[in-house]
């Protein structure tokens, strides 16, 4: 073996075997190599679509639940707003004959006999009239 035939055949050699990896002695073409793409591409775009939608479809759950709650809160406000709403005032003690505004926690303690005052507010109707 002469040193030209081998210098020949190892610029050969590693080409042809790279190239019998890709499919034969066929010379490469450069754009198929780096446009190859993986036979489980499709699992792959599949799964991460999947991933995204899930993300999306909490969000969507979450943004749901929160507008439930504020019409519900507004429900609830415009209920206790609206016309002939129950407004606690003040609160007494029918034991201590103690008026306050807010609940007394030692009479409670006590056991005193404690009762809120009520009165409705925006009421239309004359005082002490039944509906």
């Amino acid at each position: 073996r002469t040193r030209e035939n081998m210098s020949q055949r190892r610029a050969a050699g590693p080409q042809n075997n790279f190239a019998a990896a890709f499919g034969g002695g066929e010379p490469l073409d450069s754009d198929k190599i780096l446009n190859a793409k993986s036979r489980f591409d499709g699992a792959v775009m599949a799964h991460n679509y999947a991933k995204a939608r899930a993300a999306v479809q909490e969000l969507e759950a979450s943004e749901s639940k929160q507008d439930e709650r504020e019409v519900r809160k507004k429900a609830n406000e415009k209920r206790k707003s609206g016309d002939g709403s129950i407004v606690t005032t003040g609160w007494t003690c029918r034991t201590c004959q103690k008026k306050t505004t807010f609940k007394p926690a030692s009479c409670i303690a006590a056991r005193h006999d404690v009762r809120q005052q009520r009165e409705l507010k925006n009421d239309k109707r004359a005082p002490g009239t039944r509906k």
